[in-house]
C-alpha cells in the first residue's frame, strides 16, 4: 500500500498531496523499522548483542534524516517524483526480502 501510494504521489503531484507525502514518510519509517531490526539482528550476530541497542536506533535516525533531506529540502518537482518512485520500489523490495527470508 505504501509503495502504491508513493507511485500515486509521483504521478499526480499537487499541493494538496503535500500532507500525504508527510504521511508516507512517516509510514515508510514505521514500515522499515522492523525491516532494519530484522536485518541488523541477522548481520550483527549474537556476539554483538551489547552493541545492538546502539545500531538499531542509529539506523532509524539515519533513515529519518535521509527522508527529511530527500523530501523536504528538494524543491524540484521532477526530482521529488523520482524519489517517490525510488521510495516505493525500496518498500516493495524490502517487503519481499522480509517475507522471503
Amino acid at each position: 500500500m505504501i509503495a502504491i501510494s508513493c507511485y500515486l504521489v509521483a504521478i499526480t503531484w499537487i499541493y494538496e498531496i503535500y500532507i500525504l507525502s508527510i504521511m508516507l514518510i512517516a509510514f515508510s519509517i514505521a514500515y522499515l523499522t522492523p525491516c532494519l531490526a530484522k536485518l541488523s539482528s541477522e548481520f550483527i550476530g549474537t556476539d554483538w548483542n551489547e552493541k545492538y541497542g546502539f545500531v538499531l536506533p542509529l539506523s532509524i535516525v539515519i533513515w529519518i534524516v535521509i527522508s527529511v533531506v530527500l523530501f523536504n529540502f528538494i524543491t524540484s518537482e521532477l526530482i521529488r517524483k523520482i524519489l517517490y518512485i525510488i521510495t516505493g520500489s525500496v518498500n516493495i523490495v524490502s517487503s519481499i526480502v522480509i517475507y522471503k527470508f
